[in-house]
């Protein structure tokens, strides 16, 4: 009666030993995104205008891997246009998207991603989305892109880590360079159940006060990577301990 007893103890310990749900969530959000012109010369007879020419155009790519990598990316129809992607799976999912406006009522760029950590050794998720390329500002023109800035980063315990990125720049020759940045990272190494969040109003500009067009490099980013490892609970891996213990003594019994 005894060994059986001590079987069952066992057989407990070894189904009660459950990986623990590690997980990692981060997003990265640009509301009200805006390009505004401003006429610097209302009296020359000319009007302000701006032309964007991406080298790509706006894009979205989403990786996610744990149970095998799943990799997306759409583009959008020119720098700010509307474009989404997505991917779910038991490890996780990420997303990423343009809509709205960017010329008039506003636009909203947003992307996310959660890993969690339970069935392999760990999960990441990776998702960015942005524009890039040039702008050809005309004479007497000054033109801002602004925008509500929102980053956010959580992890629940010291296998998860979570980073959210947020980048803005223009840049023109002979033009002193804006860049604006936001940038979380909730790090394995700071503790457990870390939920980190800045919030931000961000705009660059640029002024042609020159008789000629000027052209300048622009670039608009958001990125964000989740990473979550399976770990035994404390709880459960006492019990499993204390069950190949009485495994063990049983065995030695009926040697």
């Amino acid at each position: 009666m005894k060994c059986l007893t001590l079987a069952a103890v066992a057989a407990l310990g070894a189904m009660a030993c459950t990986a623990a749900f590690a997980d990692a969530t981060a997003s990265a959000t640009l509301s009200d995104l805006k390009v505004t012109l401003t006429d610097l010369t209302p009296g020359d007879g000319i009007d302000p205008s701006v032309t964007f020419t991406p080298y790509n155009r706006a894009y979205s790519a989403v990786a996610l891997s744990g149970g095998g990598p799943l990799i997306q990316q759409s583009s959008g129809a020119d720098a700010f246009g509307d474009v989404s992607t997505a991917v779910s799976m038991s490890s996780g999912g990420a997303y990423a998207g343009i809509a709205g406006d960017a010329y008039g009522t506003g636009a909203t760029v947003s992307v996310g991603s959660n890993a969690v950590g339970s069935h392999g050794p760990s999960s990441d998720a990776f998702v960015n989305i942005g524009g890039y390329g040039t702008l050809t500002l005309a004479p007497g023109s000054e033109v801002t892109i602004s925008g509500l800035v929102d980053v956010f980063a959580s992890t629940t315990n010291f296998e998860a880590s979570a980073m959210a990125l947020f980048n803005m720049d223009i840049s023109a020759d002979g033009d002193t360079s804006q860049s604006r940045r936001a940038f979380l990272w909730t790090s394995p190494y700071s503790g457990p159940y870390q939920t980190l969040e800045q919030v931000q109003e961000e705009s660059v500009f640029l002024a042609n006060t020159t008789s000629a067009p000027i052209t300048a490099l622009f670039d608009i980013s958001l990125n964000t990577e989740t990473l979550a490892d399976a770990i035994p609970e404390p709880a459960n891996a006492t019990l499993m301990l204390a069950g190949l213990t009485a495994l063990i003594a049983w065995r030695r019994r009926r040697a």
